[in-house]
């Protein structure tokens, strides 16, 4: 079996098999003599099957590369020649019979080729979309750390210390929005994100920007080694955010030592259990999430609802947040892996 692709009009590749006259034994392919050459191309250049089986004419070229026999099939995508099958040689004469099984062949061949193009092309534009999402995760997260260093120049023209204040909380919040995309930016999937170092980096991000020293106020983070989609890592994030900055600022008065959980593990049901605790001096005990004046606590309210991620407080020796991480019902939904 002889196989000539080509590429751009010019020969890409040959693989043959050959069948010595009479003996039915595989030998090595050698080149045919000059004046034969010109039959392994006629099939190429005519775009027609034929067969030939005495292509010398009964004289002329010997030897035992010399061909004998011969029979080629062009292999057409499109309408176009990109290559063919061609047999030489057999014990036997070919027959019309031959002719249509290679045929047969030939469009099988034809087949595999298009299936080949059409990874290569799928793949090519699967690259290219990688990249431009990569690309559009690192703009997003410079656009962001331009917007918090914007904030941060306004914070240092103001005088009021309350003012300077929220200015500093909208600065961390945008902060730990560019962390996800910094994260998806330098990582292998682009989709989603590792939650485990993200809420390492949030909370190390929140220690440094309130100035906190780790040996009076000590971080415990029990994360699972779990994958979320951008649609839900944002939402937790800003979340987590929220309560961890509402325990730095107000669980540990006058200089008083304690701790910070924040744990992930799977919900009693389905789903993922995300909590957030401090042991610190507690919220008031009749505390209400719908009615609280808190611009945080709103917000931890309204990101679990945009997740459809049910909230609970508890206050015990400190305070305590627990939210239930929905599984997701269809693909579209957050995915928690």
């Amino acid at each position: 079996l002889v196989e000539n692709a080509t590429a751009n009009g010019a020969p890409q590749r040959v693989v043959v098999a050959e069948t010595a006259d009479g003996e039915g034994a595989a030998g090595r392919f050698e080149s045919p003599p000059a004046e034969q050459a010109g039959l392994f191309a006629r099939a190429l250049h005519s775009g027609q099957a034929f067969f030939d089986n005495t292509p010398s004419g009964g004289a002329g070229a010997s030897g035992p590369a010399a061909i004998r026999r011969i029979l080629a099939v062009p292999v057409k995508l499109d309408a176009k020649v990109v290559g063919q099958l061609a047999l030489a040689n057999a014990g036997r004469d070919y027959v019309e019979r031959d002719l249509r099984l290679v045929n047969y062949l030939a469009k099988f061949y034809a087949m595999a080729l298009e299936h080949k193009r059409s990874q290569q092309r799928l793949y090519a534009t699967l690259r290219e979309k990688e990249v431009l999402l990569r690309e559009i995760h690192h703009r997003v997260k410079n656009n962001l750390q331009v917007i918090s260093s914007l904030l941060s120049l306004q914070a240092g023209s103001l005088e009021d210390p309350a003012a300077r204040e929220m200015l500093k909380e909208s600065q961390n919040r945008v902060r730990s929005m560019a962390l996800v995309h910094d994260q998806l930016h330098r990582s292998r999937d682009l989709s989603r994100i590792g939650f485990r170092e993200y809420v390492k980096n949030l909370c190390a991000s929140l220690f440094s920007s309130y100035g906190i020293d780790s040996a009076r106020i000590a971080l415990r983070v029990e994360v699972e080694d779990v994958s979320l989609p951008i649609d839900t890592a944002i939402p937790c994030g800003l979340i987590i955010h929220e309560l961890v900055s509402n325990s730095l600022k107000h669980a540990f008065p006058d200089g008083r030592c304690g701790e910070i959980f924040i744990g992930l593990a799977p919900a009693p049901g389905r789903g993922k259990l995300l909590t957030v605790a401090d042991n610190g001096i507690g919220l008031p005990r009749d505390v209400d999430l719908d009615t609280v004046h808190s611009l945080g606590l709103r917000l931890v309210r309204i990101l679990a609802g945009q997740i459809d991620a049910p909230v609970r407080c508890l206050v015990r020796q400190g305070t305590l947040f627990e939210i239930e991480l929905p599984e997701p019902d269809s693909e579209e939904g957050p995915a928690l892996l």
